[in-house]
């Protein structure tokens, strides 16, 4: 089961568009959102950044809609403009996360749910679930 766990996780990972707080920010494309992708962690790379595109000027947000407290815990979140900064334009929501010492008790698969919306009205626009495995 170890094992299948194991191939999973690194079949999932080749997927993956987050990064460790050590490296650069990149820009998420359309096909590189989350959804249906895993995010793998160890011991040795307890935290992960996760970027949605996000444009605050409409209103609209990225808000953490669930996730498993017990395995990983938010540490930041920030907005990140554009490089070429015009009016209304849109731009990245990080999230930081750092997976707890439970996590890697043993082998865990657990998922973070985003809603893209407004915060006076939480009908979502769009959602984005991210999965993430620890070994």
């Amino acid at each position: 089961m170890k094992k299948l766990l194991f191939m999973l996780a690194l079949t999932l990972s080749a997927n993956t568009f987050a990064h460790d707080e050590a490296s650069g920010h990149e820009e998420a494309t359309e096909d590189e959102m989350y959804n249906s992708k895993a995010i793998v962690l160890d011991k040795s790379h307890k935290e992960f950044t996760i970027q949605l595109p996000s444009n605050p000027t409409t209103g609209y947000s990225w808000f953490i809609k669930d996730y498993d407290e017990r395995l990983v815990e938010p540490t930041k979140h920030q907005f990140i403009s554009p490089k070429k900064e015009r009016i209304g334009a849109g731009g990245m929501e990080t999230w930081t996360f750092k997976a707890t010492r439970a996590a890697f008790d043993v082998p865990h698969m657990t998922q973070i749910s985003f809603v893209y919306a407004q915060p006076w009205n939480l009908e979502s626009v769009s959602d984005n679930v991210v999965t993430v495995v620890t070994h």
